[in-house]
């Protein structure tokens, strides 16, 4: 039997024992959280570092959160860091340094593409207990990429006022053609042994998208293409602007779609349709004055047909809107009046029909209403909003595409020079 010494020795030894294991544990913790994943030239990537951003990715991606998405992430995870890091070190010998100010104003366009109010980005992170600097470290790698590029490479592009000159006439040319908003993923294959593990990279993806995770944050935490800081985002583009290998893909894409795999000489591609519109402005947003003539209908079939003849006949005594009231005049019960500039999308559907291709002065077939037939003369027009870039903006699209080219063999080259040692 126990004595009372017996028990408090023993108590003692228990809670000793325990205490040793929790510190163990906590040791042990603390060295897998400090345990070195990947060496790029003098920078080491911790197991923290990559778990933090592994946490991060499931969360902003929506990706179901399980030790198998952990662990299938884990190498995609690690690439994507070592190539931030050798940016980051390629920016630092040049000197570039990114604001705190330039970290913030990227944190609000994260927000804003997500539909996010203003600070509810960190407050996620906090709620889910992602440490704030792991978003931060991918954006200022993001900037200082984007700058070294902008200085050390924008001087080596030469966009001639000819070449914009013919890439206008060509859009011109096309402006009944629909342009679609385009968002990328790009994976990049720099050597033939990269094929096979990029092809399954990219499948993977795809299969994360199917299951609902988001396109965009896939896109800004993935994606080897200049458009990863915008979430994949290549802006509103004509199927025939894209390089040959997407433009099937992309035109046969509708909204919300999401393309198959694409590879390239370079690499894989993911593509995602968000919109269309047509690139010379769509009609129905034009605004167009309509002279109209009346007359009452009532349910008799053969009256609405004797009434549907009689207004046809007008139509060859109106070669303007100014001779619409006196064409009228002539048709008992009949009225004239004009509708003012009104938006074509605001007219009733099957009015939009009739009045969409007329010239001016022209009149259309009789429309049969609920109450009356009418017949419309097209008095002006102005145009809709043509979806046309400016100058400005075809120097910028010019020198961006060749940006990416130079910025992708940059990286190439980087990756070829350093020393990485991943020992994951």
């Amino acid at each position: 039997m126990m004595t009372k010494k017996t028990r408090a020795i023993s108590s003692f030894l228990l809670l000793a024992t325990m205490a040793l294991s929790s510190l163990a544990i906590l040791n042990t913790a603390r060295a897998q959280s400090l345990k070195i994943v990947a060496v790029v030239n003098d920078e080491i990537i911790s197991y923290y570092d990559l778990e933090s951003r592994i946490r991060m990715t499931i969360q902003s991606s929506q990706m179901q959160d399980t030790p198998a998405t952990r662990q299938r992430l884990a190498r995609e995870v690690l690439k994507v860091m070592i190539d931030e890091s050798l940016k980051r070190q390629a920016g630092e010998e040049k000197n570039i340094q990114v604001r705190e100010k330039e970290i913030d104003e990227q944190i609000s366009y994260i927000e804003k593409n997500n539909g996010m109010t203003p600070g509810s980005l960190m407050k996620f992170f906090q709620a889910s207990r992602i440490d704030p600097e792991t978003l931060k470290s991918q954006i200022r790698a993001q900037i200082i990429w984007n700058k070294l590029i902008g200085r050390t490479m924008r001087r080596r592009v030469n966009v001639g006022e000819e070449e914009i000159d013919e890439q206008l006439a060509v859009l011109e040319s096309k402006s009944e053609l629909i342009q679609k908003r385009v968002f990328e993923i790009y994976l990049s294959m720099d050597t033939p042994d990269d094929e096979s593990q990029v092809k399954e990279e990219i499948e993977r993806i795809r299969n994360q998208l199917a299951a609902g995770a988001n396109f965009t944050e896939i896109a800004r935490n993935f994606s080897q293409a200049q458009t990863a800081a915008l979430g994949g985002d290549k802006g509103w583009v004509l199927p025939s602007e894209l390089p040959d290998e997407l433009q099937q893909a992309v035109a046969n894409l509708k909204a919300g779609e999401v393309s198959r795999p694409i590879e390239t000489l370079t690499g894989m591609y993911l593509l995602k349709v968000t919109g269309e519109r047509r690139l010379g402005g769509e009609e129905k947003d034009a605004s167009i004055e309509l002279a109209q003539i009346s007359l009452p209908l009532n349910q008799d079939q053969g009256a609405r047909d004797t009434i549907l003849a009689q207004l046809n006949g007008l139509r060859d005594k109106i070669d303007s809107c100014d001779a619409s009231p006196a064409a009228a005049k002539t048709l008992e019960g009949a009225s004239s009046s004009r509708t003012g500039m009104v938006k074509v999308s605001n007219l009733a559907g099957n009015i939009q029909k009739v009045v969409a291709d007329l010239e001016i002065g022209q009149t259309s077939e009789p429309v049969a209403l609920s109450k009356a037939a009418m017949i419309f003369t097209l008095c002006r027009k102005q145009e809709a909003k043509s979806n046309l870039p400016s100058r400005r903006d075809i120097r910028e699209q010019l020198t961006q595409a060749r940006l990416e080219l130079l910025a992708r063999q940059y990286l190439r080259d980087l990756r070829h020079s350093a020393f990485i040692d991943v020992r994951l």
